[in-house]
């Protein structure tokens, strides 16, 4: 049905996926806030900018996604927390 939709032109083609480890952090992120801000509601898309725009993820830029662990996001969320957020 979304086939159809897309050729019709009464939907926007989703975006070529996401392949691990070929794309770095910022890559990755700026993919994912285009694919909420055409799915989701506009609230949504500035909740998930504004989270995904937090200083302690910063230490994941020029990383590769595929490389970023789950005890690295962990890391990344205890700073969070302790920051207060």
């Amino acid at each position: 049905m979304d086939a159809q939709r897309v050729a019709y032109g009464k939907r926007e083609a989703p975006p070529a996926p996401i392949i691990k480890g070929l794309w770095d952090w910022q890559e990755a992120k700026a993919a994912f806030i285009v694919e909420v801000r055409r799915t989701k509601r506009e609230a949504t898309y500035v909740d998930y900018r504004n989270m995904l725009g937090t200083a302690e993820l910063t230490r994941f830029d020029g990383r590769e996604v595929g490389k970023i662990t789950l005890q690295d996001m962990a890391i990344a969320v205890q700073a969070v927390h302790r920051r207060g957020v």
